[in-house]
């Protein structure tokens, strides 16, 4: 039997999108959240992604530029028509949201 891939933080479900722009690209797209945990993020989007990939995900302020966190994907599994990805945080969000704030 086959084990998932291991669970190192509590994962608290989004109802949600937000932008997401890959390593390397310019161009941004809207994707789903999945859910988020203190160290990565589950995102739903149309196409699989190569564990590895990365890709920044932007998170929206309101009257500010919005906070970029660099992230890595480990996984891709089909969920209906799309795809969920797991990804892990290249620093953690807190970290980057503080350091935006000051």
């Amino acid at each position: 039997e086959e084990m998932g891939p291991v669970r190192r933080a509590m994962r608290v479900p989004v109802e949600g999108f937000a932008r997401i722009k890959p390593l390397g690209s310019r161009r941004q797209r809207v994707v789903g959240v999945y859910d988020m945990s203190r160290t990565g993020i589950a995102i739903v989007d149309s196409e699989p992604m190569a564990s590895g990939e990365q890709f920044n995900v932007l998170f929206e302020r309101r009257d500010k530029r919005p906070i970029e966190v660099m992230c890595s994907a480990r996984h891709s599994r089909r969920q209906g028509e799309a795809f969920i990805i797991g990804a892990e945080f290249g620093v953690s969000w807190l970290s980057a949201v503080s350091a935006a704030m000051i």
